[in-house]
This record gives structure tokens, C-alpha cells and sequence, in this order.
């Protein structure tokens, strides 16, 4: 199944919506707010998997990544040795706030393997128990569990959104963000893209030509 995946594929909208629902309806909520704060955060494996509630500030809707957590290590500091503010949106947030119900009083870090009421060490127990069984029983085509930060990516891209924040939420530079999504939103916009330049060419307010006072 794995050698037919693609590196950088996102999963649609549809597919993620799916994904997170079958979670939810399979598996003890943790599992479901986990993914779903993957999905809508973009962090990368070692981010999320190491996310401290002492980095999450529910009120002001921000994670600070700060931090990272490779094969049981923690590592006081990410990939990029460069510290970010994440922005939460509105699905993101929310699965926080479920999440908080389970471990911010009982430990600093957020997410937990439920089977133990333990921290995850990184993603492969997860991958194993929940996400590779979830993908296969819904149809939907094996991509590992960091295509989550992708389709991030993508559906901020597709968005419109100013690829220089899109950047900064991500943790890496613009010309890495288009390099590696822009070919998954290469003709997706255009049309919108066109009528924008169809609306400017065809309004009234163009400047005109103008004689000169005789």
C-alpha cells in the first residue's frame, strides 16, 4: 500500500472531514482530537506529538511551537531551531478545548495514547492502531500521517491566503511552501483567478483618455 502513496499529497476536504469523523465514531475522543488538530494546524509529527499545554493558549487561540519530541527524545527545540506562533482556527481550536477535558490538568503534554493514559512517544503506535486500519476500512488512498501538514498547507493556499503567513504558521520559508504545494493548487484557482481580472478589465472606473484642454 505504501509504495503507491505520494511524498507531499494532501487529502481533500472531503477525505479529512471523513478521516476525523470515522475517528470520532471509532475511537476514544483523544484519538479524534488529535487528528483533527493535526489536520488544522499543519505541525509537523515531532511537533505535535511533543505540544505542551504550557505552549497552548486556548483564550488568545495560539500555540507557540517551541519544541519537539522525536522517538521518545524531547527536544528543547523544532526541526528549524526556530520558535513560531501557530494562529488556531476555528477547528483547531475547538479540538483543543475537547483535548483539554482529558490532560491539561493531569499533564503538560497534550496528547495521549488512550489505551494507556500516556503520553504518545511518536507517531508509529498511532499509525498502526488507528490511522492506517481507519484509511483502508473509509477507501480512502494510504498517505502517511504527516500529509496532514500538507493538506494544510493546500487548503490555505487554495484559499488565497498571503503565502508569507501561510509560511510563518507552517515554520518554513515562502519559497519552501510553494515549491512543495503549489502543484496541488496549480489550475485549481484559475477560473476564480480570471474573473478577478475579468471584473478589473470590464470596470467603468479604468482610467480614459483624456484631451488636452485647447
Amino acid at each position: 500500500m505504501r509504495s503507491t502513496t505520494s511524498g507531499t499529497s494532501p487529502f481533500s476536504r472531503e477525505e479529512a472531514d471523513k478521516i476525523v469523523a470515522a475517528m470520532t465514531a471509532r475511537f476514544p475522543a483523544q484519538v479524534a482530537n488529535l487528528v483533527a488538530t493535526w489536520f488544522w494546524t499543519g505541525l509537523r509529527t515531532s511537533e505535535i506529538v511533543g505540544l505542551r499545554w504550557s505552549n497552548v493558549n486556548l483564550t488568545s487561540a495560539t500555540l507557540s511551537v517551541t519544541e519537539a519530541q522525536v522517538r521518545g527524545v524531547r527536544k528543547l527545540t523544532t526541526k528549524t531551531n526556530a520558535t513560531r506562533t501557530v494562529q488556531l482556527n476555528g477547528l483547531a481550536l475547538a479540538a483543543l478545548e475537547r483535548q483539554s477535558v482529558f490532560t491539561a490538568e493531569q499533564c503538560d503534554v497534550v496528547f495521549h495514547d488512550p489505551r494507556y493514559d500516556q503520553p504518545w512517544n511518536d507517531e508509529r503506535a498511532f499509525r498502526r492502531r488507528f490511522w492506517t486500519p481507519t484509511l483502508k476500512d473509509l477507501g480512502i488512498r494510504y498517505r502517511r500521517p504527516y500529509n496532514m501538514r500538507h493538506t494544510y498547507a493546500t487548503v490555505m493556499l487554495m484559499a488565497g491566503m498571503n503565502h508569507l503567513f501561510c509560511a510563518k504558521q507552517l515554520g518554513h520559508s515562502v519559497e519552501m511552501l510553494l515549491g512543495t504545494h503549489s502543484k496541488w493548487i496549480d489550475g485549481a484557482q484559475n477560473g476564480r483567478e480570471m474573473q478577478l481580472l475579468e471584473t478589473a478589465i470590464s470596470s467603468p472606473v479604468l482610467p480614459q483618455e483624456t484631451k488636452s484642454d485647447t
